[in-house]
C-alpha cells in the first residue's frame, strides 16, 4: 500500500544493498496471500510481531525467525544455515 516499487528501489540504493537482496510488495490483496502462505498474516498490521525468514543459497529451505534479535544474532543465524546447506550439498542423502 506504501511501499511502492521506486520507494523500495531508493531504500535498497540508500542502503548500497549487495544484490540477492530483493523486496517484497504489490497489491495488497498479492501481499496478503503471500502473507498467508508463509503463515505471517495478521489482521491488524499495526499489530504485526517481528518476523524474519533467511534462505540459503541455492536451496529450497527456509529458515522462520520470530522475534527481535540483534544484527550478530541474526548473523549467527545465517551462518548456520549457510553452514547447513553446505553440509547437505556436500553429504546428500
Amino acid at each position: 500500500e506504501h511501499d511502492t516499487p521506486a520507494l523500495l528501489n531508493n531504500y535498497l540504493q540508500k542502503y548500497n544493498a549487495k544484490p540477492g537482496w530483493d523486496f517484497f510488495t504489490g497489491r495488497v490483496e498479492d501481499v496478503t496471500q503471500v502473507m498467508k502462505a508463509f503463515n505471517a498474516h495478521v489482521s491488524d498490521k499495526m499489530g504485526h510481531r517481528p518476523l524474519i525468514f533467511l534462505h540459503a543459497p541455492h536451496e529450497k529451505k527456509w529458515v522462520r525467525l520470530d522475534g527481535l534479535m540483534s544484527g550478530e544474532e541474526l548473523l549467527a543465524q545465517y551462518r548456520m544455515l549457510k553452514r547447513q546447506a553446505l553440509q547437505i550439498r556436500h553429504n546428500p542423502g
